[in-house]
């Protein structure tokens, strides 16, 4: 369900990769690089098109390039390193590739050896590569000014879910007579979608029915000898395509909060070459809920695919891999990775971690570990079996937002000690492209909308003195709660989760109740003489619906059409934000979006209005 099956592979002469299933080669053993340049970069003329006096990627200050098929890779990596060495101005490239069976980390890695001259590339993409997990996944390459989006799946089913317009396609299928699912008039008609007037494409096959199929849905259809002489291959236009390039010209931005989720989404619009001015009404960035000592990276899962788990878990996936490169400009470690033990403490969980092999989940995100395991791990007596997820870990997230504001000190400006008033609202429309609300529930205290169902979740943490168990204590542990690794002889414990509760001051039972649900599940862990001392409260956002609200409101007459809202994170806040900036920064700029369709919709600030019209209706 959740896992799309790997490409199974064999090796002849032990170096050029052979799909089994398909009966076709990955790449020819001869020339292959020289025949990646001339079929599908030299077909789709990208040269010339990078390289006019002043590159705006046609209109936009980006381009995208579709591909069916990504493989082993070799397209992208060509494309990624021409785009490198052409395009010097603050362009960016988005490469949307769409893989049913994508290659094993390993075989990649053996795939890719022969190509000493991408190593540098090929580095980081190892370093990105997800697992097999069913959907979209964002990879993000900031020193090349490029973004690959690895959609996995049936094609026929993902694309067009995707919200992107492509500037040019590869179309690198295995040979049409064994893949033909790939290869077929509707899904061409679906392409067509995906493309405008100039948008181009080339492939290696010139079969007459596909030159058929393909000037069916209105392209310009064109033969060209193949590099190798052989035979010949394709190229053309989609000249019929009816999508138009809309752009949207974004300079400055002020966005409203200075908390984890203010810092992150201001980061990604820099990245873009957005600059940002961060209003914060407190003395320092992440004073609040983002202002807890430590704070947990994990994924979600449940029993069925969901709105939810559909875009948690890549959002856990990204927020690792932005971690990872915010770790490379920072002196010190910014994401402890030592794996979460998260107990069923619900009856969801308790029937999902039953379930949880059928779920064809990959391991590396999720798996059983059974009790005497525990036991093992944690040097004391455990009863229940648990979930393991081995990629989730804690950060500081203060430290991480400092981190993200030395890399882009030069867009990004943070004004401390400001209140927003409407008299300053009106200034900030006036020299701002976009105003964006990223105060968490203070949000909904601005306008008299029933359009922002958002409240205060009072959270109170504590901390407790490590103990002869707990000392050596490295993983997360969860539960109704959650106990981290002791820091300076002290374990972070939390936290109470009381709806629509503004009481700042500490509750010495809160206290209590956390030690007991830990005891419950570790009942060995500490003593029973063990006290738990109040850390803090702070105060989380959650929404009606549970899931964040990420864009703008229309037709509200107190919300101006340049605003928008990137709020109600909830407690998945540190594993769901880089993800959902990444979505509204590409949705604004109207750049090739990270969710589908389907997860953007759940997530659309529009709609509780839709919902309220349609009962209303």
């Amino acid at each position: 369900m959740y896992s799309v099956p790997y490409a199974k592979l064999k090796w002849i002469e032990g170096v050029v990769p052979f799909s089994s299933e398909f009966d076709d080669i990955y790449y020819p053993s001869e020339n292959p690089l020289q025949q990646t340049q001339a079929v599908f970069l030299e077909g789709n003329t990208l040269l010339q098109r990078w390289t006019k006096d002043t590159f705006q990627g046609p209109p936009r200050n980006a381009f995208v390039i579709g591909e069916l098929g990504f493989g082993t890779g070799l397209n992208f990596l060509a494309t990624l390193h021409l785009w490198r060495k052409t395009v010097t101005q603050s362009a960016h490239l988005y490469y949307v590739a769409f893989e049913s069976n994508p290659l094993s980390i390993t075989d990649l890695q053996k795939a890719l050896a022969p190509f000493s001259e991408f190593s540098s590339e090929v580095t980081h993409l190892l370093n990105s590569y997800p697992p097999p997990l069913r959907g979209s996944h964002r990879l993000s390459f900031p020193q090349y000014q490029a973004t690959l989006d690895l959609v996995l799946g049936d094609a026929n089913e993902t694309i067009q879910r995707q919200l992107f317009l492509a500037d040019a396609w590869y179309f690198d299928g295995f040979n049409p007579a064994s893949n033909s699912e790939l290869w077929n008039p509707e899904l061409f008609e679906i392409l067509r979608t995906k493309s405008h007037s100039e948008t181009t494409f080339a492939t290696y096959s010139s079969a007459g029915w596909l030159r058929r199929a393909l000037e069916s849905v209105g392209c310009l259809v064109t033969k060209v000898k193949h590099p190798e002489g052989k035979r010949e291959t394709i190229r053309g236009v989609f000249k019929s395509a009816s999508q138009k390039l809309n752009v949207t010209k974004i300079k400055r931005a002020s966005i409203i909060g200075g908390g984890y989720a203010g810092v992150t989404l201001a980061y990604t619009l820099a990245t873009r070459g957005v600059s940002v001015h961060i209003y914060e009404q407190e003395s320092r960035i992440c004073s609040k809920a983002s202002g807890n000592p430590q704070g947990v990276i994990l994924p979600y899962i449940s029993r069925k695919p969901s709105a939810a788990s559909s875009l948690y878990l890549p959002a856990f996936l990204y927020a690792r891999q932005q971690l990872a490169h915010l770790e490379r400009h920072s002196d010190s470690s910014l994401f402890n990775t030592a794996g979460i033990i998260h107990f069923p403490s619900t009856a969801r969980l308790a029937a999902l971690l039953n379930e949880l092999e059928t779920l064809m989940m990959p391991p590396e995100i999720a798996r059983r570990i059974e009790s005497t395991e525990l036991c093992n791990i944690l040097g004391t007596s455990i009863q229940s079996p648990a979930f393991f997820y081995e990629l989730g870990g804690w950060i500081q997230p203060s430290s991480v937002a400092k981190t993200m504001l030395n890399e882009h000190g030069n867009l990004i400006d943070v004004i401390t000690n400001s209140s927003i008033t409407s008299e300053k609202l009106l200034t900030l429309e006036k020299e701002s492209d976009v105003v964006i609300y990223a105060n968490a529930f203070e949000a909904a205290k601005l306008f008299d909308s029933s359009d922002l169902p958002v409240e205060a979740v009072r959270g109170q943490l504590a901390f407790i003195d490590e103990s002869q168990h707990s000392t050596s204590l490295e993983q997360i542990l969860c539960y109704d709660g959650y106990l981290l690794p002791s820091q300076d002889g002290k374990h972070l414990l939390g936290a109470s989760y009381d709806h629509g509760s503004y009481e700042e001051t500490p509750r010495e039972h809160e206290n209590g109740e956390m030690l007991r649900n830990l005891c419950h599940w570790t009942p060995e862990l500490f003593s029973e003489t063990a006290q738990a001392t109040t850390a803090r409260v702070a105060f989380r956002t959650s929404t009606r619906d549970r899931l964040p609200i990420v864009g703008s409101i229309t037709s509200q007459e107190d919300i101006s059409p340049n605003h928008a809202f990137f709020i109600g994170f909830g407690s998945r806040g540190l594993s769901s934000i880089p993800l959902l900036a990444q979505q509204l920064t590409s949705s604004l700029l109207q750049e090739p979006q990270p969710l589908s369709a389907a997860e953007a919709k759940a997530v659309n600030a529009n709609r509780f209005q839709e919902r309220r019209l349609k009962k209303e209706s």
